[in-house]
């Protein structure tokens, strides 16, 4: 052991580099100096961190710097040790009172419960309440609508400035209204150029029975898409609205034995339509129209085309 003491400390680098990573840390703990040869050397740092973390990474002589690579390797341990403030602790439980008819939606660091309101005849006024998920607690904050709207859809977007769009039908003038929130207090949202947009859908009843409606927030668009059962005349609707500036473009509007359920945003240009009552999946490929601001989409009927899948359950 005296004469390792004595040789130099890029030689003793050299030697631990080329043992099993369990025996470097047997000699990280033989003596003081050993230790902090270890300690102070990159390469054999990044060696205990890539074996630590499993990865392979051979050091090529053209790639990153050792610094770089252990710096990038921390920051990589770190991400999976450090996830979403939602995924921090699995077993935590929230409590709150609640209603049978409502929604809940998880967007990055927030829960959102929306109650919907009750049934028809018997409605109390809806609301939400949110809850920030990095913070310690139960601290539910609650937002109160008034009394004559019926929330239809809502939707939360955090890269749009923590917008909150909210489809409420208004059966005392049988109309819709988008309405532009910021979600923490409910004020109007401050990009927005009025804080609702009305919108046209396919009812004749103030009720609403038997629509189904469904928003999205697609970058400075909302998707909205509404549809009625072939009982209640099978129309479905799909517009488009610039939130910032009120604008509403009418993408379509169809009277099929089908009706619109429900859809996802695929991409910045694709949307999958889902069509009752068989769940046909319709995929239109929709492209920007950046010369026509109040047609912000047009959708090509040669790129469209149907799937289906039996949503009944398995046996």
């Amino acid at each position: 052991m005296p004469h390792l003491h004595n040789l130099p400390t890029e030689l003793l680098i050299h030697i631990f580099s080329d043992l099993p990573i369990s025996d470097i840390g047997s000699c990280l703990l033989t003596c003081h100096r050993f230790k902090c040869v270890i300690q102070n050397s990159c390469l054999l740092q990044y060696l205990i961190h890539t074996a630590l973390a499993g990865v392979y990474d051979p050091l090529n002589p053209s790639g990153p710097s050792l610094p770089d690579r252990l710096l990038a390797l921390k920051r990589w341990s770190a991400a999976w040790h450090q996830p979403d403030a939602h995924l921090q602790s699995p077993s935590r439980i929230l409590t709150r009172k609640g209603h049978i008819n409502e929604d809940i939606l998880v967007r990055g660091d927030y829960l959102f419960t929306f109650d919907l309101g009750g049934r028809h005849g018997y409605r109390h006024p809806a609301s939400y309440e949110w809850l920030d998920l990095r913070r310690p607690g139960n601290n539910w904050t609650q937002i109160q609508f008034e009394q004559n709207l019926v929330p239809l859809a809502f939707t939360h977007d955090v890269a749009q400035q923590d917008l909150f769009a909210v489809l409420f039908g208004c059966p005392e003038t049988a109309t819709f209204q988008l309405r532009l929130l910021s979600f923490q207090d409910g004020s109007s949202h401050p990009l927005a150029s009025q804080p609702s947009v009305d919108i046209a859908l396919p009812t004749k009843e103030t009720h609403y029975i038997g629509l189904r409606a469904c928003i999205s927030v697609m970058g400075p668009y909302i998707i909205v898409a509404a549809g009625l059962p072939p009982e209640c005349a099978g129309v479905d609707v799909l517009l488009v609205v610039d939130w910032r500036s009120g604008c509403v473009t009418k993408l379509r509007e169809t009277l099929t034995r089908t009706y619109l359920t429900d859809f996802i945003v695929l991409s910045d240009d694709v949307l999958a339509l889902v069509q009752g009552p068989g769940n046909a999946v319709e995929l239109c490929n929709s492209q920007p129209v950046r010369h026509c601001p109040f047609r912000p989409f047009v959708f090509s009927n040669s790129h469209l085309s149907y799937h289906t899948y039996d949503s009944r359950p398995l046996v």
